[in-house]
């Protein structure tokens, strides 16, 4: 089983976000998530997926799946600052408290393929 988790503090109720542009953003949140399990189901169609929109911070997501999970796959980066360029603090977090094995996975737009 694949499950995809998007986790963001920006979506917890009563937080600073008036409550029609966070069932906005929500609704932002769950059509990526469609997106991601349309394309793995388009590339494993038998592959049971599965998602999930967390409403606390990324690393606290992913930390919190990871006690069910047998791997966690973090993204190279962050959004924010120098630090973010290298690896992300969601990943940093993640590496550091993660209850299962975890990975660096790269962005596909920079996996190329060999020619034979």
């Amino acid at each position: 089983m694949l499950l995809f988790v998007h986790g963001s503090r920006a979506l917890v109720p009563g937080g600073e976000i008036p409550p029609d542009a966070l069932r906005r953003l929500v609704a932002e949140r769950e059509d990526l998530l469609a997106v991601a399990r349309q394309y793995a189901l388009k590339v494993h169609p038998t592959l049971e997926v599965e998602t999930r929109l967390v409403p606390e911070g990324p690393g606290h997501a992913l930390v919190g799946e990871s006690e069910r999970a047998d791997l966690v796959a973090v993204g190279p980066r962050g959004l924010g600052g120098f630090e973010g360029l290298l690896f992300g603090s969601a990943g940093l977090y993640v590496a550091a408290r993660a209850r299962c094995w975890w990975c660096r996975a790269r962005t596909h737009s920079r996996w190329t393929r060999r020619r034979r």
